[in-house]
Parts: structure tokens; sequence; C-alpha cells
């Protein structure tokens, strides 16, 4: 997070220079820095170099670990099977919601950041779509190998998985600095740790990652450019979370689990019973061969 910080630190002093040499007096710059950066490719820049902090700090440990960087990260295959990514992924509704409902809770009591509804206004439809493309794929990959891959894996070997989700899942929801954005993003990062660490991978967590932060602005560009009733929307809101609930269900439903394994240990057994019902059939119909030949092989 401090790398982040002083990432986008450097970021504004230099874009505070170029201002000045362009004859910006001093007393001016704060409001001038101030639309620069609400505008949305300056915006979009300023994010990308506090992504590309966060994929150092979760880079550069994992490749000086002598344990190969796919199993030092949990970039394995999903366990128990692909059905995780979309139940996982529309489970992560409810997280969401959950921490919308605590960001509204305390909009009268905490200063809102004004800066993101002006960056948010100054969209185009080309700017857009960049940002949701970015806003997806650079978190999503990113801060799921700092958090989920690097960090919660070393904290889980060392404090079992309780205290690492809950240590891993507070660090990440305060690198989202803002009060609002912190509370959005700890149910989800309890969330992503718990899919990461259900399902021994972070490919389903990256996924969720991409679902939430694509797919939400993807409905305010909806809301923004399709000019979408109150009355679509409230049912829009009301489907979502309904599927979302019952996703999360069946996901936390230890039953899942408990099934994949018996079906596995039936197919095994059913495999060997197979197995052995075809030596069996074998020798009976090699039988009248042996008989015919006099016994011999």
């Amino acid at each position: 997070m401090f790398m982040a910080i002083l990432f986008q630190a450097c970021f504004g002093a230099v874009l505070a220079m170029v201002e000045l040499s362009r004859g910006v007096e001093p007393a001016e710059l704060g409001e001038v820095i101030v639309e620069k950066l609400v505008s949305p490719y300056v915006m979009i820049s300023m994010m990308a170099l506090g992504q590309v902090a966060f994929a150092i700090a979760g880079l550069l440990p994992v490749l000086w670990s002598p344990e190969p960087f796919r199993d030092r990260v949990a970039m394995t295959k999903a366990h128990p099977s692909w059905r995780v990514y979309p139940l996982a992924m529309l489970g992560s509704i409810v997280p969401l919601a959950i921490g919308f409902a605590l960001a509204i809770a305390v909009a009268d009591l905490l200063p809102v950041d004004e800066s993101m509804s002006k960056f948010f206004d100054a969209l185009t439809i080309d700017s857009w779509i960049v940002f949701v493309l970015f806003v997806g794929i650079a978190p999503g990959l990113f801060e799921e190998i700092l958090f989920r891959g690097y960090m919660q894996q070393r904290l889980v070997k060392r404090w079992g998985a309780t205290i690492g989700i809950v240590v891993t899942s507070i660090v990440f929801g305060l690198c989202h600095i803002t009060p609002q954005a912190v509370l959005v993003a700890l149910p989800l990062g309890f969330w992503f740790g718990y899919i990461a660490w259900r399902s021994q991978s972070i490919f389903p967590a990256i996924l969720c990652h991409f679902f939430v932060n694509s797919g939400i602005n993807t409905w305010r560009m909806i809301v923004k450019f399709g000019d979408l009733s109150e009355s679509v929307q409230k049912w829009d809101h009301a489907c979502s979370i309904l599927i979302g609930d019952i996703c999360f269900a069946v996901f936390c439903w230890p039953g899942i689990w408990r099934e994949r394994a018996e079906s596995k240990r039936l197919r095994f057994g059913q495999l060997k019973q197979h197995n052995q019902f075809a030596i069996l059939e074998n020798e009976f119909l090699s039988l009248p061969c042996t008989l015919s030949c006099g016994g011999s092989p």
C-alpha cells in the first residue's frame, strides 16, 4: 500500500511540475491538479501505478521463493471442479450488497470522496470501456496474487485458516483507503479469502474480483448511457440479490464438497469392480480354449 501511495504521489508531483511549467499560478495549482486527476485517462493512469506497486509487492517475494510459482500463490486447479467458478462468481453479489449497505449506512457520518463521482461524470463511452477492462483485469490479477496468493497462503500455514483469512481481508480492505471503499471491500475480502481457501486456488477469486469490479462499473455505464428507469433498476437489483443468495448458499453448503468426494470414491469403486468383472469374464471365455487344447496354455 505504501509503495502504491508513493508511486501515485510521484505521479501527482510530476503533474504539478508540468502545470507550473505551463504558467499556472501556485495559488491555483491545487484546483488545477484536482481537475486533472478526475479526468478519465489521468485517473486511470494513476490507478495503473497503484496496480504496478501491488504487482511488485506480490511477485517479487514469490519469484525469490524456492517453491514453484504456481504452488506458492495457489495458481492451481480449483477444487473440486469447474462448478466452483459460477457459484463463487454469482455468490459475490451477497458480500458486495453487504458492503454497499455498510457504506450507505455511514454515508451521513463519514465524509464522501467526491473525486470518484466527478471521475464517473467525466467518463465517455470509450474511456468507460477502457476503465471497465482495466479495473477488472489489473486488480483482479495483481491484488489476488498479493493478498490471497502470497499473504493469505503464508498466514494460513502459520496461524490457521480463520486468522489468515481475517488478517488478509482487513489489510485488503484498508488498502482501499477511503472509508466507504474500505467498507465495500471488507466483506468482499472475506469472501475472496474463503473462496481461495476452500477451492485451494486463487483462480476462482481472480474471476470473482474481475466480475465484481467490471460488473458493477458496466452496470453504472448502462445506467448512465442507457437512461434506465428507477423501476427497472430496482427489479435488476432484486433479481441479482436473489440469484446471488442462492449461489452463495450453495457454495457455502458443505454437502457439495462432501458429495464430490463421495462421488469420486464411488466412481473409483465402480471402476475397480468393473475391472474385476472384466478379468473374470476373460478367464471364463478362455476356459473352452484351454480345455480343447488339453489344458495347455
